[in-house]
């Protein structure tokens, strides 16, 4: 996705299932791969109301 060479994982949440309010301007995900390691993301975000 943004040509570092690595593999990129995409994620596509509903922002209904989402608890982010106005103001907050970072979304984290933490996850679980399917063999058990620990992930991790964020990237930014801007909440309209």
């Amino acid at each position: 996705m943004d040509g570092d060479g690595l593999l990129d994982l995409v994620v596509h949440i509903e922002t209904a299932t989402l608890s982010l309010t106005e103001g907050e301007s970072e979304a984290v995900l933490h996850g679980q791969t399917n063999q058990g390691k620990q992930i991790r993301g964020s990237d930014s975000v801007r909440i309209v109301p």
